[in-house]
């Protein structure tokens, strides 16, 4: 029909219709390495022991490095010159 759009140029025509074959050799493909994985785990299996104050102290490094980001980032946008965002690139 010519007036009806399809789902696929809906999505801006970036999408191409799916190829089925090539969508299940993919599905096939992600099986066999979960089942490698699997395999692998069996004989390459590590017992780690997680203490308890790393349950607060990641969270509190995370929290801490975000604040250190946010304020070098604060830092350099309060340096800048506003009047340079409007200047064009020659100057």
């Amino acid at each position: 029909m010519p007036g009806r759009r399809s789902n696929w140029i809906a999505l801006g025509g970036a999408v191409e219709r799916p190829n089925f074959a090539a969508s299940l050799w993919r599905i096939a493909l992600a099986a066999l390495g979960m089942g490698l994985i699997v395999w692998w785990a069996r004989g390459l299996s590590l017992a780690v022991t997680v203490p308890p104050k790393a349950f607060w102290q990641l969270p509190l490094f995370a929290v801490v490095m975000a604040l250190v980001a946010g304020a070098i980032g604060m830092r350099k946008v309060l340096k800048a010159d506003p009047s340079q965002a409007f200047a064009g690139a020659g100057v």
